[in-house]
């Protein structure tokens, strides 16, 4: 009898971690799930953009971009919308346009200051 106890608590314990695993990985994936996905598996989303900057955004494009910007694809799909709708929507910054502000997500703002000053090709 002894050993059938041994066997039915180490069962139990086994479906305990199983259970309590899941259950982890559940809640972690809803907890990300707030998020917008990305359009791309290799953007990376920024909070320096100011919000309410007016970007050009393409309807099948993963990026987001200044109105000058040359690389914009298919200007003829593109609609304007501000920066923190675009980020909400998925889209994220390009690095040639906005490469400024991605810049600061790196260095501190005193540090980018700083820079700023001494390598005016960084503004």
């Amino acid at each position: 009898m002894t050993r059938s106890r041994g066997s039915f608590f180490v069962w139990i314990m086994g479906a305990a971690t199983v259970v309590i695993l899941v259950g982890g990985l559940e809640m972690a994936r809803t907890a990300d799930s707030g998020r917008p996905s990305l359009r791309s598996e290799h953007a990376q989303a920024t909070e320096d953009v100011p919000p309410g900057q007016m970007v050009v955004v393409a309807e099948d494009g993963k990026l987001f971009h200044l109105a000058g910007c040359t690389f914009i694809h298919d200007k003829t799909r593109s609609r304007t919308i501000a920066a923190r709708e675009a980020s909400l929507e998925g889209y994220t910054p390009c690095v040639r346009c906005l490469g400024h502000y991605l810049r600061t997500a790196l260095i501190s703002r005193a540090d980018h200051a700083k820079e700023s000053r001494e390598y005016p090709t960084l503004k």
